[in-house]
């Protein structure tokens, strides 16, 4: 089962109700994610979708004032699934997760770390969207999302996202010391 552990801003602005989290010890990686929103101009937000063990982030975007979470969960599910074919998962694991990743629970939040995390990515939004905004030009969002993934990271000694979920996929991933 996915496990979306939302922030309590995320959870009022989609009117969810949040359940206990489960103990993070016995869930597998790539079932722990976690959602929180930031306003992208007037007219737009987005809800982030970061892996707890990779912080690797999903982006949706939203219209302003009218989340829809169930909305933002099937296209994270749809481009979650293109990033596991992309990091090469084996197919009858991809066939596996998908079909475990049918059902999702909305959890309370469980790490301040990734949540932290998820800030500091927050924060360096404008430094990737004034440049197209100055031009004329409307933020892309996978561009975001794909510029976000390649900035290394200190909690993942400074490796970036998006290296960390390939290695994760494709099972080559070795902790390091401080990981253990």
């Amino acid at each position: 089962m996915l496990y979306i552990h939302c922030t309590a801003k995320l959870a009022k602005a989609a009117r969810l109700r949040l359940e206990l989290a489960p103990d993070q010890d016995t869930l597998h990686w790539l079932d722990r994610w976690y959602a929180n929103i930031i306003p992208l101009g007037r007219k737009s937000e987005l809800i982030f979708f970061t892996n707890a063990a990779s912080l690797f982030t999903i982006l949706v975007s939203q219209p302003a004032g009218k989340v829809t979470f169930f909305a933002a969960v099937a296209e994270f599910r749809q481009k979650l699934g293109e990033a596991l074919i992309e990091g090469k998962m084996d197919p009858k694991k991809l066939a596996a997760f998908t079909e475990r990743h049918a059902r999702y629970a909305i959890c309370k939040m469980a790490s301040r770390s990734v949540l932290g995390s998820m800030n500091d990515m927050a924060f360096s939004i404008p430094a990737y969207r004034f440049p197209q905004e100055f031009e004329g030009e409307t933020v892309n969002v996978d561009n975001l999302q794909s510029s976000l993934n390649e900035v290394p990271h200190s909690p993942l000694g400074y490796q970036f996202p998006i290296e960390r979920f390939r290695e994760l996929v494709s099972g080559e991933y070795q902790p390091m010391p401080q990981d253990t």
